[in-house]
């Protein structure tokens, strides 16, 4: 997964992981954008006043904020998470993941 995302800022190791701490910085100098705030049911909806009516019967919805998906697939991935992995993935340490200082 690591190798996927900084392969979209470069090709050599050392070069991508620069230009994606500055792509980082960037995005946390530029504060928070309401566009990108209140999860993705709100928006999805068409703000507060939508998700109240939602939640009144008028419309079935299951949502997580942390999934930007329809209701199909808020489901599908909550049912997946809760079944639990097939097996346990090998443990990296954060060290490797961000690669040593």
């Amino acid at each position: 997964m690591t190798g996927e995302v900084l392969g979209r800022f470069g090709k050599d190791l050392r070069g991508a992981r620069r230009r994606y701490q500055a792509f980082v910085a960037g995005g946390v100098a530029a504060g928070r954008r309401p566009e990108f705030q209140g999860g993705g049911l709100r928006r999805r909806a068409g703000g507060w006043q939508a998700v109240r009516d939602l939640r009144r019967g008028r419309e079935a919805s299951r949502s997580d904020e942390r999934i930007l998906g329809g209701t199909a697939l808020v489901t599908q991935l909550l049912a997946t998470v809760e079944a639990g992995p097939a097996r346990p993935g090998p443990r990296v340490s954060l060290q490797a993941l961000v690669g040593a200082a």
